[in-house]
């Protein structure tokens, strides 16, 4: 599906499990960027897009992939510092919540905050919903979700509640299906339902009726 997605200038956080389709979603919404930077876990991005691979957060520069070799809540700050001296550019998160491992204050959360009045753009996949701060799911403009594990206990899920109204409905979802949300007033608004029909999928749906 289409969405109307400003490469330098919306949020879009992507959350679904490993094989549920969410990076290859991502590399449609972002087909037309020419200015992007990315925090490339799975290594994919740099190939894909000839970007310059580098090692170091602190040295990455416009279309750059950092492919860190650690997964710290250092490694996730520097890059943002790193990535804040640019303009104008999109910048992409690839499974940010290895980074973040539950820790609230993050120079993510300020990059939430101010990040739409340097024409920065984002794109932040990840897993799950435990772990990413409630700031960054209010701030953005659009969320995708995709099947949310049904081992998500109720009290995390409750922690959402106020911004997802709708978050028991993702249990039922076969895997590869998701619903986009369009971010309004800090609450998420279901605009899409895209129901997978894959074959692994409608046999999933079948057993679940």
């Amino acid at each position: 599906m289409n969405i109307d997605f400003k490469w330098n200038q919306d949020t879009l956080i992507a959350i679904g499990a490993s094989r549920s389709g969410k990076s290859d979603f991502v590399k449609q919404v972002i087909k037309p960027c020419k200015r992007m930077i990315v925090l490339d876990s799975n290594h994919e991005y740099a190939e894909r897009y000839g970007l310059k691979k580098v090692k170091n957060p602190l040295q990455v520069t416009l279309n750059s992939a950092l492919q860190a070799s650690d997964y710290t809540l250092s490694t996730l700050n520097k890059f943002i510092i790193a990535s804040r001296q640019f303009t104008n550019c999109l910048i992409v998160f690839e499974d940010i919540d290895l980074f973040l491992k539950n820790v609230p204050e993050t120079q993510a959360k300020n990059l939430q905050i101010n990040g739409r009045h340097q024409g920065l753009g984002q794109i932040i996949v990840s897993h799950r919903l435990v772990g990413l701060p409630l700031l960054m799911i209010q701030k953005a403009d659009y969320l995708v979700m995709w099947k949310v594990p049904k081992m998500l206990e109720k009290n995390e899920n409750d922690k959402w509640r106020s911004s997802i109204p709708t978050i028991d409905l993702h249990s039922q979802l076969s895997t590869h299906s998701k619903i986009v949300y369009r971010m309004k007033s800090e609450v998420a608004k279901p605009i899409h339902l895209d129901q997978c029909n894959c074959a692994e999928c409608i046999l999933e749906r079948s057993g679940n009726a």
